[in-house]
């Protein structure tokens, strides 16, 4: 073969190599935008979520703060050793803890200030490890194991309203 044909080959096969690298990079870019794609519109629908459980957790404190103030109400009103006072302070105790499930929503939505904070999680399993009794029921048994010497970890909390 001649060195002006070995040349025309060499000179060929860079084209179609710059080709073949170009059309390369195009699918993967077509890829990427695709994936981008499917992301936002997740994030669009975790958005939309995040709307819908604020505006409900939103009508549900309204409606969690009339039970609470008939509830105190009624709590003033009767004598300590009534039998209404002690449903009425389960009564409390519900919608409290309800509350709480509001903030969570409120801070899921993002419709609500978080303030971060140290947080010891030997003092923070045991809440927990009472709302999953409530969760998993009787038949699960659970048990906890606190740790010794542990660090602390950031995390956050509601501010006060």
């Amino acid at each position: 073969m001649e060195e002006k044909e070995k040349d025309t080959i060499i000179s060929l096969l860079q084209i179609f190599g710059g080709r073949c690298a170009a059309e390369l990079e195009r699918v993967q870019a077509e890829a990427e935008r695709k994936l981008l794609e499917r992301q936002l519109r997740q994030a669009q629908k975790m958005e939309a979520v995040g709307q819908l459980a604020g505006g409900v957790a939103h009508d549900f404190n309204n409606l969690l703060y009339v039970i609470i103030g008939y509830t105190e109400m009624i709590m003033d009103s009767l004598p300590q050793e009534s039998n209404l006072q002690d449903m009425a302070d389960r009564i409390m105790a519900a919608a409290q803890r309800a509350t709480t499930l509001i903030r969570q929503l409120l801070l899921f939505s993002r419709r609500e200030a978080m303030q971060v904070r140290q947080i010891d999680l030997n003092d923070l399993v045991p809440n927990l490890m009472k709302m999953l009794t409530r969760v998993i029921g009787e038949h699960i048994a659970l048990e906890i194991s606190p740790g010794n010497d542990l660090n602390t970890i950031s995390g956050g909390r509601p501010l006060a309203n």
